[in-house]
């Protein structure tokens, strides 16, 4: 009687359990109720036949039932059937007999310009076997075309990434997209002053540089970004220099060259002064005495005298100074004498004349010391 009576606790218990797997029923109201109805059904005699010291397991923790039952709320339901979220494949196991059925290949990088090295350390290939499990496959595993790939050509081109196991092969194909470059062509420099005189120090501050690109663009440079020739160029002596220009980016050099004319310092020109007015010359002896007018601007006259009318072996007899107005010609021969008066001006250290008066002829008369007759 006792085991009948255990048994038949073992199996409400146990239906009272399986309440939680059929649709509609809470597994904690199945369980109460059950309880509820082996109490009265069975006036709670089924555990007063058993020895204080006798254990029994049912396998059903009522505290831990009624916690994880509460956490949803008691409303969950439970059709019998694993959903597909509850089915987990390992990325790296493939179940006996499965077979490979393709490869995706994903690219990092699949954008450059002319001229760049293609990149294949970002390539990430994934093979999908037929029992749904997905494998990373290394790169080197597989075939590429990449020696196919023109990275000097503009325009879309195709990668095939190829993976062969055990007599399948599949591929995957990744775009990738190569641009032009935009690449420096040339510079070209302007200077607003390009003619100096020796030893003036030339400068750039009137410089400009633009650079030019292959796809049209032209920008202004810093003269901060440009080097040039300049510490080099002296204009110590009159002649043509170069000033070089030359700019460098992404490792292309290009280069301007601007011509400088160097040229000789010219001295001012000396205004031409006017011919003194009222010129006199007056003999007595040896000596003739030459008066003139004044000249507007004369640093002083210039009295040039000859025994020829074309002033051939002449010479000149300087006055300094603009408020002197005449001059003394002294130990001159006897004979006929033919004199001129020019003021004139300085430039440094040279006298520049002016106008010439009207030539002005004087006699002049050496008397000779009779001898005493004895």
């Amino acid at each position: 009687m006792k085991n009948n009576k255990k048994n038949l606790f073992v199996l409400m218990l146990s239906l009272a359990l399986a309440g939680g797997l059929f649709p509609g029923t809470g597994a904690k109201a199945v369980a109460s109720d059950s309880m509820e109805s082996i109490a009265e059904n069975s006036d709670a005699m089924i555990f007063e036949d058993f020895e204080e010291d006798e254990e029994f397991d049912s396998g059903f923790d009522g505290d831990d039932f009624d916690e994880e039952h509460d956490e949803d709320g008691g409303e969950d339901e439970d059709d019998g059937v694993l959903d597909g979220e509850d089915v987990n494949y390992s990325d790296d196991e493939v179940s006996e007999g499965a077979y490979l059925v393709g490869i995706e290949a994903d690219k990092d990088m699949v954008y450059y310009e002319t001229g760049d090295e293609l990149d294949l350390d970002d390539i990430t290939v994934t093979a999908t076997y037929s029992d749904g499990a997905e494998v990373t496959i290394d790169i080197d595993e597989c075939e590429l075309n990449d020696d196919e790939i023109d990275m000097d050509e503009a325009g879309i081109q195709t990668l095939i990434v190829s993976y062969t196991e055990d007599d399948i092969t599949v591929t995957a194909e990744i775009e990738i997209e190569i641009e032009e470059a935009v690449v420096l062509k040339e510079i070209k420099a302007k200077k607003t002053k390009t003619t100096y005189f020796v030893g003036e120090k030339i400068k750039l501050n009137d410089l400009k540089v633009t650079a030019y690109y292959s796809d049209g663009s032209k920008e202004e440079l810093d003269l901060e970004d440009v080097d040039t020739n300049i510490s080099s160029l002296k204009t110590k002596k009159a002649g043509t220099l170069k000033l070089k220009i030359t700019y460098e980016e992404d490792d292309e050099e290009v280069s301007a060259e601007i011509k400088i004319i160097v040229k000789a310092k010219t001295k001012a020109a000396a205004k031409t002064l006017a011919a003194p007015a009222k010129v006199s010359a007056s003999s007595s002896g040896k000596k003739v005495t030459v008066k003139f007018g004044k000249v507007s601007g004369a640093a002083g006259y210039a009295v040039t005298y000859s025994t020829s009318s074309n002033f051939k072996s002449s010479k000149v007899v300087y006055v300094a100074g603009k408020n002197k107005t005449q001059a003394a010609l002294k130990n001159l021969s006897a004979g006929t004498y033919y004199i001129k008066v020019s003021a004139y001006t300085k430039n440094g250290k040279n006298k520049v004349l002016g106008k010439a008066s009207a030539a002005k002829k004087v006699k002049v008369t050496v008397k000779t010391k009779k001898k005493n007759k004895k």
